[in-house]
């Protein structure tokens, strides 16, 4: 939400919007136990090593994607938050534009942050090509499905003191927002409470009665492994002039969901003959396999593909089919029966659409899934 969208309310006055025109709203949720120390010291980030885009304060940036989140898991709080999301590079076309205007492509965000343009191939290979400035067709199946393009990008910029953080649209987020240093994010009021669907002109809002603001962008951020076990992928790294054997890497790989960026950055090798024995392991998720397709590794049984399609709760395995060629009822049925929902829930319909297949939709699905805070 836009920040000149709420100066209607009574603590937010004509002279703040001003000063701050640049600023957005966005939404954390929380629990009730955290807000003391929230207001008192801001966010602050916890397991570092879980969070798959950096370390950092994360925050939806509109309603509906934080009323989908689990309030058993993450809370039944809502912080509302301001932030300048200048200084973010920005992975959405949209939310680009609204952010930067009509210099907003990765290339010009490149340029302007001083980032190598020569990582952005890699990026939009990441994303199937999605990022294109030039394409404006609402069908398009494909649009907002950027885990992987956004998790590369944590991976390459976190720590190069060149960005805050990065604006996205993935799955399981929605419009969503990683401020690497927590003290870009600020709350200023709070709702108790909050449930599932709840509508947003029902919801009472308190101030908080302090907003605790940090030292920002200059302060040290914590160490981010850039996998989601930092002690397993350095014990990995430490390997690297003894190159892990197929059994060894399954053994590792069956445990925890990381992906082929992340093998590559300390040095591994993926052969074909790995790849095939991955795409047969069920245990192994859809984040390396989905990587494996568009690097072309392997060559997976239709049963095996079969298999990590209806495993695949990312709908990436069916997104990067879908993008590459012709996908048959076989393979949308798979998606079907995986627990994708929300926006890559959706996009079944136009893969449907574009190959001729049966697909019905369920409206129960279509809601943004829980998000990842």
């Amino acid at each position: 939400m836009r920040w000149s969208e709420i100066v209607t309310e009574r603590w937010i006055t004509e002279e703040q919007v001003s000063k701050e025109g640049s600023m957005w709203v966005g939404y954390h949720r929380t629990k009730p136990d955290n807000l003391e120390q929230i207001q008192n010291k801001g966010f602050v980030v916890s397991n570092p090593d879980e969070q798959a885009y950096g370390p950092g304060a994360y925050a939806c940036l509109d309603w509906k994607s934080i009323t989908n989140g689990p309030v058993n898991l993450w809370g039944s709080m809502v912080l509302k938050v301001k932030m300048n999301l200048h200084g973010c590079l920005v992975l959405d076309v949209d939310l680009a534009k609204q952010i930067y205007g009509e210099k907003s492509s990765l290339e010009d965000q490149f340029k302007m942050f001083g980032l190598p343009l020569g990582e952005i191939p890699e990026l939009r290979a990441q994303a199937q090509g999605d990022y294109d400035d030039e394409d404006d067709d609402d069908d398009d199946p494909y649009a907002g499905t950027y885990s992987a393009m956004t998790r590369r990008a944590a991976v390459l910029f976190y720590d190069s003191n060149k960005i805050k953080g990065l604006v996205y649209n993935c799955p399981n987020d929605g419009n969503a927002v990683v401020m690497w240093n927590p003290k870009d994010m600020i709350p200023f009021a709070y709702a108790e409470d909050v449930k599932p669907g709840a509508d947003l002109s029902s919801v009472s809002w308190t101030k908080l009665t302090s907003v605790p603001i940090g030292k920002g962008s200059n302060s040290k951020l914590p160490k981010f492994s850039k996998g989601r076990d930092g002690n397993t992928l350095e014990k990995m790294g430490n390997r690297k002039k003894t190159p892990l054997n197929s059994h060894e890497m399954l053994h590792y790989l069956k445990k925890f969901n990381i992906g082929l960026h992340d093998l590559k950055n300390m040095g591994f090798t993926v052969d074909d003959d790995l790849a095939n024995k991955i795409w047969k392991t069920k245990e192994i998720g859809g984040v390396l396999k989905n990587d494996l397709l568009v690097a072309g590794l392997g060559s997976p049984s239709n049963s095996d593909l079969i298999s990590a399609i209806a495993n695949d709760n990312t709908g990436n395995l069916i997104m990067t089919l879908a993008h590459k060629g012709p996908i048959n009822q076989q393979m949308l049925d798979a998606a079907v029966k995986s627990k994708v929902r929300g926006v890559a829930y959706t996009s079944l319909q136009g893969y449907a659409k574009k190959n001729g297949l049966k697909f019905e939709l369920d409206p129960a699905r279509t809601a943004t899934p829980p998000v990842s805070r």
